[in-house]
């Protein structure tokens, strides 16, 4: 099998877009340099710091089956509706299945009059069932709107939650106090078969929504399951909704069979964490099993950045789950980028690619693990979670002004009859959107009347003439609902606003409550959902996937098969917040039949930040970058530059082989186009271009002669982003033509068109018109390929075929003529031809056609015994090349290609005839080759192609005998180098049929650069991406030759090309047919290689040491590297005893390789040194000095575990506790073992002894996936109940700009968390190692990070609130929530001599900002100064000074005096301008008097604090 090349460009956005994407679907071939390595190296293990190939190797084989796809896509949630008509439209066309909503208990009761806080009674009293709203209704209309593109429903019933404030509410009858278990069972039942009864697609129950985020209901204790009546627990809800589920299954005769009216049975789960927790959901199972309640399904949500985990947890819950409940499922009802958080910007393309790609990275996961029903959060939401969100709206925006009418012209101009208002986002969540007064008007400018027959107060506001009602909305839920009363045409909305705040909103509208459209605003599709359509058109068949990344982050690929002639595969570079790009390189290996003897199409789409990204262009439609043809299905290649976070989808086609002969190649174009020329040069950089933008135009192609046409393609210059309307036709004579392909009846979708002709015209002429397009303007085409199958055919079934016979060379030996005569096949009823009579060894059956000029071409024929009961010797053929140009000599000069049976068995003949050859030499066999015996019964198709000296011979499409004709006899060529093709047979009558003659287009046999032939040239490859050191940029030699002596040329066969400045260049080189047939295309890439061996970024397994803490900024996390710098000095937290790469990212990352070495720290010091290497083979070092700073003093050694040994304590007295066996384990982190806290439950870990009182507790730790929040304690309780605690937290630390990280220092009190409200700003990485140290000595607590001191506090009893006194003794041990961490190196010391930083030790005071600078109307500097215990006292009064600072400049001061005892509190505010600049700091200091009489400066009673 050839290997072969994607050969084109993209046409995404014309020829700029073409430079840019150079590389794009190539081959790639290195000229004169070395292979690269990585582009990136990760070294999270400590022995191995080693770089690997540039590009990652990929391959997709499509022999070995992989299981089927789980569809991912087609699970969603939304809890808004109605959503736009074409939004409905692509789901419908992502074929959802299943799609989950919201309900709430509380709605099915009326409220209290008196208190609306409490439910007014009983749900099943005669007042509820006959007036309460969603009781009548059963949300019937929202799930008729979601059945139109869903199968099932999916829905989360739970209460609503009143919050900490208000536990009650929404929760009890008014009068109660408690929960009411028997009105909750048989509220179940009425609520579940409401909402059953009036929608048959309500599938699946959801018990609650994340309660271990919030009480389930009232009296709940939060996440708890077990049920007792002391302690409530969420399975006693879920025991009253589950037998309810039963009971209406039962009720509505119910089961897994599809009845019409009534659905399917319903299906019941739970627990709907809010995050993977194996422990709780294990904990539901066995209660659920062992109480015997019906589970259908474990579901769970996850928000979490650990992909991979995704698998994992997947095989471990269903495992464990099918032990019990062998039919049950799993669903993951909500997964995503994140749960919920901060507003994020709708126009940041970046952000946008990055969800798309976790998404996509996410799904792939839960496909490999199994998840049953993994659902996408979400289609729409709303509030603070736009990368949720695969839709997203481009609202109207008000004026502004609260006085004058706006008006606003209708998106929509159709009927509509009922219409929806709603602020959008900000509006609705920031500021309150006011109205006075709207109108609509029709298409005639009048203005609509608006009825309120529902008298809605709302509506009543903004339709009375009086300025003074004012609609406001001050929720994202609130709507202004208007019914017309009948549908109304819309062209006009005008609106009189409230307020002068910009209103940002949309207006919808139905005539049916089912298809909605968009009056204002308009909805778009986000870069996640464009993933979702790319997952959407895999197949439904996985098949092996090699190669690619298995950590967090990375490269994956996800290949599929979709039938026998189409496959796709998505290929994904995931960064998360990584900059990486990476070249891929994918083979496509072994694909389906269908793809045998086939040309291959492929399509290639891509999203990123600049592509199917409405934030980068306002184009939100899956946009293709590339397509073009391969010559045949053997292995594909592809070389791919992947930019950070792009999905790409690759769609491969089977398609008639004939689209390799582009016979239109370098002919005559005439018609209204300027360069006609540039249509059939093969060169996508040239176009021919119409001078002014009216339609229609024209462009008539000239093959030269006349062909068998199988169809066109049409290269439009812009054709990503257009489309058009178009015919075209065929001629023979250039004067009357036949349409071949009609699309004038309407706009063409956009990209390439590439259209087959019925009927397989015979034309020498091709004439495209083009009647219209999409965005106007002057028409441009790159490209107009037309293609052949053959310049002649005869099937003999028309007449005209038949007549053609009679012209045909019959003559024989011996003067023997050969009248051919046809019939009718029995088996197919397709006509033969076969001879009259035989003449049995005094002659061969002859029969020649076509022209005597043909040289490189192809004859093939269907040929059998004539008689199927036939044992006797026969030969019969076909012939290539056959007489000499005006004579008739045929029969003595030809090749032939035949099979023979004889007495000796069969076999398969290559010969030449030539009788101007000596004696001896007339007639000889070339090759041949045994076959099974020939069958008379059978027809064969037999194939001879001649091509240059080359001779190639197939039987039933397999190459049987190959020849290269290079013989000569006495001097004399005996090459036969054109003339006419033919069938021969001998000694029985044989039956021809479909006789086809076909042109061969010629190839090049060898492409040099500078002679040198390129690196892994093939003929069949058209596209080469050569790699040139930097001397190529003054110019370099390419020639070309063609293959095998064929009768054609290169063009250009030599030509020197200059790369210019830019340093790139493209050469196109053609194989050009000399009989005028066409010609092939052979494309270079050539582009110097890359001299750039810099680092762009550099990140330590540490925190470098950026000198004193300073809260008001958070410290560089990582070396901030300077231009042409390449030695660093690092200081690094004390203990560390080893410092890896976590991530070392080359600014050509993906071409230059990066090497590892060192990071030992060995007696304080240690060198890392990162080699990159580029593309052009220079090599720049970057050296890494390490320096540990030393470690702070402590007393004795009461307990220490480094884990080298592998294990961890377990002893009773002395070991871990609260079942640290079941959370621990040891792990190997590269070169040294640590301990791993592997499970996702939050928990402590006591260790030591109870009794100690004053101590430390030192420990190195690091979150292994994110969120994990790894921290230490001390003073803990046996059970982990009670206990200080000092961690690094991921979340956000108060500072300007919204960053993340902090330690915080914290205090459990009897299982309830309490941590100080003041963060301590630390960076917050994954993968890094931060060196904790908590000392408690007495009442006085102080943390410590990375040697630095953070806290400094005395727990009164009232520091981390009321109820929560000191505590006074306990165990050390570990903490850690979310997800696992790893510790190292934990100690427990007596407490040290001195726990301070430095000097502040040993003065009496220590300053500690209370946040940032306020920066409101000025500045204003807030502190805590607290008096330290060991230092020596100080009488008198204290100053506490305050110097404002412009950069390094004073600018002015405020000074405080007081007696400060114990802790004091002071503020100094500045009236400067412009308080938001950054360069102002305060700097805060004691001292023991403001001024001196001697001049002498005053002494200094604290360390400074800078507050930025």
């Amino acid at each position: 099998m050839m290997a072969h090349t994607i050969s084109r460009m993209g046409k995404t956005t014309g020829r700029a877009c073409r430079a840019a994407m150079a590389g794009i679907l190539a081959a790639s071939v290195a000229y004169g340099l070395a292979p690269s390595a990585a582009p990136i190296a990760r070294a999270e293990e400590r022995t191995a710091q080693a770089a690997v190939s540039t590009a990652v190797q990929l391959e997709a084989d499509y022999g070995v089956p992989d299981g089927k796809l789980i569809r991912t896509e087609q699970f969603n949630n939304t809890n808004y509706t109605p959503l736009p008509v074409h939004v409905v439209d692509e789901l419908k066309g992502i074929k959802t299945r299943i799609v989950r909503d919201f309900v709430k208990i509380n709605w099915y009761y009326n409220k209290d009059a008196d208190n609306p806080d409490y439910l007014a009674y009983s749900i099943n009293s005669p007042e509820n069932l006959a007036t309460n709203p969603d009781l009548q209704h059963g949300r019937k209309e929202t799930y008729d709107f979601m059945g139109q593109f869903a199968d099932s429903i999916l829905l989360s019933l739970a209460y609503s939650y009143g919050g900490e404030a208000n536990p009650a509410k929404n929760r009890l009858i008014k009068g109660q106090t408690e929960m009411d278990w028997d009105e909750y069972d048989a509220a179940m039942k009425t609520i579940i078969l409401a909402l059953k009864q009036k929608n048959p697609k309500l599938e699946y129950i959801e018990v609650g929504n994340e309660p271990n985020l919030e009480p389930a209901f009232y009296g709940h204790e939060l996440n708890r399951m077990e049920h007792t009546a002391e302690k409530p627990g969420y399975m006693r809800m879920y025991k009253g909704m589950s037998e309810a589920v039963l009971w209406v299954n039962e009720q509505l005769g119910l089961n897994d069979a599809f009845q019409e009216g009534k659905g399917v049975r319903l299906k019941v789960g739970g627990p709907v964490l809010s995050g993977y927790d194996f422990a709780k959901q294990k904990e539901f199972v066995d209660i659920a099993y062992r109480e015997g309640y019906h589970v259908d399904f474990v579901s769970w949500h996850r928000y979490r950045t650990q992909v991979a985990d995704n698998e994992t947890q997947e095989i471990e819950m269903k495992s464990y789950l099918r032990q019990f409940y062998p039919n049950a499922v799993t669903i993951v009802s909500e997964y995503g980028w994140k749960g919920g958080g901060g507003l994020s910007d709708a126009t940041d393309s970046a952000a946008l690619a990055k969800q798309a790609a976790f998404m996509t990275d996410s799904a792939y996961f839960y496909q490999k693990g199994g998840t049953d029903i993994p659902m996408n959060w979400v289609a729409v939401h709303t509030l603070n979670a736009y990368f949720k969100n695969q839709f997203d709206v481009d609202y109207a925006l008000s004026s502004g002004s609260d006085s004058e009418w706006q008006t606003f012209d209708s998106g929509y101009e159709g009927p509509v009859r009922y219409m929806n208002l709603r602020g959008w986002r900000e509006s609705a969540t920031s500021q309150t959107m006011k109205i006075r007064e709207i109108e609509f008007l029709d298409e005639n400018g009048q203005p609509v009347e608006v009825p309120n027959a529902a008298n809605d107060p709302a509506v009543a506001a903004v339709i009375d003439g009086n300025d003074d009602t004012v609609f406001l909305q001050g929720d994202y839920w609130s709507w202004l609902r208007f019914d017309l009363g009948s549908a109304k045409n819309i062209s006009q909305v005008r609106i009189k606003w409230g307020n002068m705040q910009i209103n940002k909103f949309q207006l919808i509208g139905t005539e049916d409550k089912l298809r909605y459209h968009e009056l204002l605003g308009h909805t778009f599709f986000t870069p996640y959902f464009n993933t979702m359509r790319m997952l959407s058109r895999l197949g439904d068949d996985k098949v092996q996937a090699i190669g690619g990344s298995t950590a967090n982050t990375g490269v994956r690929l996800l290949p599929t098969r979709n039938s026998d002639t189409k496959a796709s595969i998505m290929v994904w570079n995931h960064q998360l917040d990584g900059v990486a790009s990476q070249d891929i390189n994918l083979n496509v290996v072994n694909l389906s039949s269908g793809f045998e003897g086939k040309a291959v199409r492929f399509k290639t789409y891509l999203v990123d930040a600049t592509h199917s990204n409405y934030a980068y262009n306002k184009r939100d439609e899956l946009e293709l970058v590339d397509e073009g043809t391969i010559g045949d299905a053997g292995n594909i290649s592809f070389l791919q530059t992947l930019e950070p976070n792009a999905v790409m989808l690759i769609e491969l086609e089977a398609v008639d082989a004939s689209i390799r002969n582009t016979v239109s190649a370098f002919k005559t174009v005439a018609g209204d186009l300027a360069d006609g020329g540039a249509l059939t040069d093969g060169d996508e950089g040239t176009a021919a271009v119409a001078a002014d933008g009216n339609y229609p135009k024209s462009a008539e192609i000239d093959l030269g002669k006349a062909f068998y046409l199988t169809g066109a393609e049409i290269g439009w210059t812009d054709a990503a982003s257009q489309g058009y309307s178009y015919k075209l036709e065929t001629s023979l004579d250039g004067e009357s033509y036949v349409t071949a392909v009609d699309r004038t009846g309407g706009i063409q979708p956009s990209g390439n068109a590439l259209e087959w002709f019925g009927g397989n015209p015979y034309a020498r002429y091709v004439k495209l018109t083009v009647t219209g397009s999409s965005l106007g303007g002057p028409l441009s085409i790159d490209e107009l390929s037309v293609f052949s199958d053959a310049v002649y055919k005869n099937g003999f079934e028309a007449e005209r075929q038949r007549a053609d016979v009679s012209s045909w060379s019959t003559l024989g030996y011996g003067g023997k003529t050969t009248t051919w005569t046809f019939g009718a096949d029995a088996g197919t009823g397709s006509t033969y031809v076969e001879p009259a009579e035989l003449f049995g060894t005094s002659s061969d059956n002859f029969g020649f056609f076509g022209d005597a000029s043909w040289r490189d071409y192809g004859i093939e024929a269907n040929v059998k015994v004539a008689d199927s009961a036939y044992t006797g010797s026969v030969e019969m053929g076909v012939t290539a090349r056959a007489g000499k140009a005006g004579q008739s000599q045929d029969r003595n000069l030809h090749y032939y290609f035949h099979l023979e049976r004889t007495s000796a068995g069969s076999r398969v003949i290559l010969e030449r005839q030539n009788t101007d050859l000596a004696e001896g030499h007339k007639k000889i066999e070339l090759a041949t080759a045994p076959i099974p015996a020939i069958d008379s019964a059978a027809w064969y198709t037999l194939r001879l192609e001649t091509a240059g000296r080359m001779l190639r011979g197939y039987v039933n499409g397999e190459l049987i005998l190959s020849y290269a004709d290079t013989d000569a006899v006495e001097g004399l060529e005996a090459l036969l180098p054109s003339g006419k093709a033919g069938i021969r047979s001998r000694l029985a009558s044989v039956r021809f049929d479909d006789l086809k003659v076909y042109p061969i287009l010629p190839q090049l046999g060898d492409i040099q650069v500078n002679g040198n032939t390129i690196e892994g040239f093939d003929p069949e490859k058209r596209r080469y991406v050569v790699k040139l050191p930097s001397s190529g940029r003054a110019g370099v030699t390419v020639t070309a030759s063609v293959l095998e002596g064929a009768y054609a040329s290169a063009d250009p066969a030599s030509e020197v090309i200059e790369l210019g400045e830019a340093g790139e260049r493209t050469h196109l080189i053609a194989a050009r047919s000399l009989e005028d047939n066409g010609a092939t295309f052979y494309r270079l890439d050539l582009r110097q290689a890359s001299d750039d061996a810099s680092l762009s970024t550099l990140k330590l397994s540490v925190v470098p040491d950026s000198g004193a803490y300073d809260p008001g900024r958070l410290a560089d996390s990582d070396i901030l590297l300077q231009p042409g710098i390449y030695d660093y000095s690092v200081n690094v937290p004390s203990r560390t005893a080893y410092v890896s790469v976590l991530e070392a990212v080359p600014t050509a990352s993906n071409t230059a390789a990066v090497d590892i070495a060192g990071g030992a720290i060995i007696d304080g010091t240690g060198t890392i040194v990162v080699a990159v290497t580029a593309e052009a083979g220079n090599r720049q070092a970057y050296t890494i000095h390490l320096t540990a700073n030393p470690e702070a003093p402590a007393g004795d050694i009461l307990y220490e575990q480094s884990f080298e040994d592998g294990t961890f304590d377990t002893s009773p007295a002395t070991g871990w506790r609260n079942g640290a066996a079941d959370h621990f384990r040891v792990v190997n982190d590269g070169g040294g073992n640590v301990l791993e806290k592997h499970t996702t439950q939050n928990r402590a870990f006591p260790v030591g002894s109870g009794v100690w009182t004053d101590y430390e507790v030192r420990a190195r730790v690091k979150a292994v996936n994110s969120p994990a929040l790894p921290g230490i304690i001390a003073r803990a309780s046996e059970d982990g109940q009670n206990f200080y605690m000092l961690r690094i937290h991921d979340g956000e630390n108060g500072l300007q700009g919204g960053s993340r990280g902090y330690v915080s220092l914290g205090r459990m009190a009897n299982g309830s968390l309490k941590e100080l409200s003041l963060k301590r700003p630390y960076p917050y990485v994954v993968g890094k190692w931060y060196q904790l140290r908590l000392a408690v000595q007495g009442n006085r607590i102080q943390g410590y990070v990375d040697d630095k001191l953070v806290f400094d506090v005395v727990d009164d009893g009232q520091l981390f609130g009321a109820n929560t006194p000191a505590l006074t003794q306990g165990f050390a041990g570990v903490r850690v929530a979310n997800q696992a961490a790893r510790i190292d190196d934990f100690a427990v010391m007596e407490a040290g001599v001195d726990g301070n930083e430095g000097e502040s030790g040993q003065k009496p005071f220590a300053v500690i900002a209370d946040g940032p600078l306020v920066r409101s109307g000025g500045l204003k500097a807030s502190v805590r100064v607290e008096r330290e215990l060991e230092a020596a006292d100080h009488a008198g009064l204290e100053t506490v000074y305050f110097q404002l600072m412009k950069g390094q400049t004073p600018i002015a001061h405020s000074a405080v005096s007081a007696d400060i005892a114990g802790t004091g509190r002071f503020e100094a505010y500045f009236d400067v301008p412009q308080p938001e600049q950054s360069d102002y700091t305060v700097h805060v200091f004691v001292v023991d008097r403001f001024m001196t009489d001697d001049g002498e400066l005053p002494e200094a009673l604290s360390d400074k604090q800078i507050i930025r």
